[in-house]
């Protein structure tokens, strides 16, 4: 997800109350009929079973008769007003769960949500810390020159953060430079490793 232009903005559950009580309620109900499952965004063997966002859109289709693939993450902006990057996310993080709560994320992930709520900024800030946090870790920190691609990559997104455009060249370069600092960390892994 580098935005190339401006990031949409997106009213969650397009402001509309009663679309936030259908989702929770029927995903409430997938929870209780066990039919929330990691692995599959759906499958039906004489009981329909899916994961986080798999159980959403199901959820979509009961509820207002659609007829959306259970795997489509952009569904969400369109029916939900929900970016795509939190889909996605929430899917992640659904399958890198412990099960028992797994089980329950993907209600909590609605009800987390306030109705309206403009979204655009999460994806962004969510990368824009990680990519900060990351430079912490030992194995991350004590190579200059990855570190140095990883902060750079996070202005990028803070840029994005404060409502400026960063041009594609600027992503490509970051792009490179990581990749180029990825290269020359796991060779010195490697010659280290071998000496």
């Amino acid at each position: 997800m580098i935005p190339t232009k401006e990031l949409k903005k997106l009213q969650a559950f397009h402001k509309d109350p009663k679309l936030k009580k259908d989702m929770v309620a029927e995903i409430l109900n997938h929870q209780k009929q066990d039919q929330i499952v990691k692995g599959t965004y759906g499958q039906e063997n004489g009981k329909w079973r899916g994961c986080a966002v798999g159980c959403s859109i199901h959820s979509l289709n009961i509820r207002y008769g659609k007829n959306i693939p259970t795997g489509e993450h952009k569904a969400y902006e369109a029916e939900l007003g929900i970016p795509e990057s939190l889909a996605k996310l929430e899917d992640y993080l659904f399958e890198a769960m412990p099960n028992d709560k797994a089980m329950a994320w993907p209600a909590e992930f609605m009800k987390a949500i306030p109705v309206g709520a403009d979204l655009s900024m999460v994806a962004p800030k969510f990368i824009a810390a990680t990519l900060r946090d990351v430079v912490k870790l030992k194995y991350v920190s004590d190579d200059k020159a990855v570190v140095k691609a990883v902060l750079d990559t996070a202005k990028l997104w803070e840029c994005v953060i404060a409502g400026k455009t960063v041009k594609p060249a600027a992503w490509s370069a970051a792009r490179s430079a990581a990749w180029s600092a990825a290269r020359s960390a796991a060779r010195s892994a490697a010659w280290s490793a071998a000496a």
